[in-house]
């Protein structure tokens, strides 16, 4: 039962220009989309034409690109820290992913 609730929970999400569809989670009330690839070369086929730079003016509004791996991850907060230490988090994780 409870991993139903879990799953329940769990909302996939698409993003235009990659070809994977995601899933959205909430961390400390901030979206994150996590886009998981088989491998890293197929991340960085698929992600070749996203924008991921960062704003020449910090805006809160606007996503954070994580990139690392096999792992795309859309990030949306406006508090600093923690958009920081979920990067940190993701970036330590999957690059070393095939």
């Amino acid at each position: 039962q409870q991993l139903r609730r879990r799953q329940a929970r769990r909302r996939v999400v698409h993003l235009a220009g990659l070809s994977l569809p995601g899933f959205l989670l909430e961390v400390s009330g901030s979206p994150l989309e996590v886009y998981l690839y088989p491998t890293a070369a197929e991340r960085t086929r698929d992600a070749a034409g996203l924008d991921t730079m960062p704003p020449a003016v910090p805006n809160a509004s606007r996503p954070r690109y994580i990139v690392s791996g096999n792992l795309v991850a859309i990030h949306v907060s406006p508090r600093d820290a923690l958009a920081e230490r979920v990067e940190n988090v993701l970036t330590a994780r999957h690059a070393g992913a095939p």
